[in-house]
């Protein structure tokens, strides 16, 4: 059985090519780990390696957003923004260490949670933040600026 890969759609767009490019990173990972599930021979360094760049590029992701919102002054719903990204980083974690590489089935649930997880949060919280951006007038530039770090 192959699993099936996850494609990005436009519904998710938030309107800042910064910030969209960012999320879409996160489908391609997604989508290595279901390469692993379909390749049939996924070994434990490579699944190691799978999980360590998504925590890895999440925790960069979610630095440079949150380091944005507060230069942005985002008060109103800073803290559960936040709170959402440790959730899918300790989400990852206890999935990944539950997962035996050779059962494929858990391997894609593990990508399919990281699809769902961001699906919902661009929805849910990112949404808000779309609404804030267009409310204070941020153009695309400014948000490319202060997502940078010093």
């Amino acid at each position: 059985m192959k699993y099936e890969y996850f494609v990005w759609t436009d519904s998710l767009l938030i309107g800042n090519e910064t910030i969209d490019n960012d999320h879409k990173v996160f489908f391609d990972i997604a989508n290595l780990i279901v390469d692993l599930a379909n390749s049939g021979e996924a070994d434990a360094r490579s699944f190691r390696d799978s999980v360590k760049l998504l925590k890895n590029y999440a925790r960069a992701h979610f630095d440079r957003e949150e380091l944005f919102m507060r230069r942005i002054g985002y008060a109103q719903w800073i803290d559960n923004h936040i709170e959402r990204h440790k959730q899918f980083v300790a989400i990852i974690n206890e999935q990944a260490l539950s997962v035996c590489v050779d059962d494929r089935k858990a391997i894609y649930f593990l990508a399919n949670t990281i699809k769902d997880w961001i699906n919902s949060h661009i929805k849910e919280e990112d949404q808000k933040l779309k609404k804030y951006i267009d409310e204070m007038g941020i153009d695309d530039g400014t948000i490319a600026n202060y997502m940078k770090f010093d």
